[in-house]
């Protein structure tokens, strides 16, 4: 039971750590570029990271402490494994919660700041179309990763709530079992098609963003 407990919640933090990772990639690489876009509303490089690993490491920690230990009291001491279980629940669903939330935020802000950097180009030019795909695909991407959190969110709160009539029920365990495994493969796929589909914005553009820096561009 121990060895199943860590190993069934170890793997699920690689996927939560992506989103982290990809939001803490977001802020801190439009921190670091576009300084005078950015400021008002991004923290310093420092603040970002400490928040970043904050989100990829407290699971990690605090996921762990409780798996562990309930799979080590389950047979000495159930009621206090059965406390340690809730608490996991509850730290998934805060840290998901939370990171769906950050998500929402820093994707609204971040759309906002290049559609005001997007109004500093006329609509023909090559520049224009790039950075309004590179918009969309952002956009695309935030609210994948968001509703993704969210809905595992909603899912751990669901489960910690009739967790002993799901278990009790087989059809019921088949239909959530089927839900938690395959609800990241599908938001991944949708993830990925955002990323190679180009959105019918006029003529063909490229996938990234260029960027210009001392008179030289290249694609970020």
């Amino acid at each position: 039971i121990l060895a199943r407990s860590f190993m069934f919640e170890f793997s699920w933090h690689f996927g939560y750590g992506a989103c982290a990772l990809y939001l803490l990639g977001i802020a801190q690489t439009l921190s670091e570029s576009h300084k005078n876009l950015t400021r008002g509303w991004l923290p310093s490089p420092t603040t970002v990271d400490v928040i970043g690993i904050t989100f990829m490491m407290g699971p990690v920690v605090l996921h762990n402490i409780c798996s562990i230990s309930a799979g080590a009291l389950a047979y000495s001491n159930l009621p206090v494994a059965e406390v340690f279980t809730n608490l996991l629940y509850g730290f998934w669903f805060m840290h998901c919660f939370t990171l769906s939330l950050t998500v929402l935020f820093a994707g609204a802000r971040l759309i906002r700041i290049l559609n005001c950097h997007l109004s500093r180009f006329p609509p023909t030019g090559e520049r224009y179309k790039s950075i309004r795909v590179g918009i969309f695909k952002i956009q695309a991407l935030m609210s994948i990763i968001a509703l993704c959190l969210a809905g595992y969110a909603v899912f751990l709160l669901v489960y910690a709530c009739i967790r002993d009539q799901v278990t009790q029920n087989s059809a019921g365990s088949i239909a959530m079992a089927t839900i938690w495994n395959f609800w990241a493969p599908v938001a991944t796929l949708l993830g990925e098609i955002a990323l190679i589909v180009d959105p019918k914005l006029g003529e063909q553009t490229n996938f990234g963003i260029k960027s210009s820096s001392h008179g030289k561009s290249g694609t970020t």
